[in-house]
């Protein structure tokens, strides 16, 4: 699942330690020698660079009744982030 983390004027996506990010339960998934999945691209289109990662769907601990998803990160200066959106589990 690709997961985006938006910069905005005053927060720069780029700071955030991808090894970090959880989103419901669910770590970042890694590829050959740890490395994160994870890079800068612009998805809004705001002029700004965003952090893409991806986390396995199988890790994902969220249940059939579940309509949010919670991700919690920190910055590489250890700055804790976290955001929300709604999901819809289809069994």
């Amino acid at each position: 699942v690709p997961v985006a983390i938006f910069s905005s004027p005053t927060f720069d996506a780029g700071t955030v330690d991808p090894l970090s990010i959880t989103l419901g339960g669910a770590q970042v998934k890694l590829k050959g020698k740890g490395t994160p999945m994870a890079s800068l691209q612009h998805v809004n289109n705001d002029g700004l660079a965003d952090l893409v990662v991806h986390v396995s769907t199988e890790a994902l601990q969220l249940n059939d009744g579940d309509t949010q998803a919670i991700l919690t990160g920190q910055t590489f200066g250890g700055q804790q982030i976290q955001g929300s959106d709604t999901v819809r589990i289809v069994p």
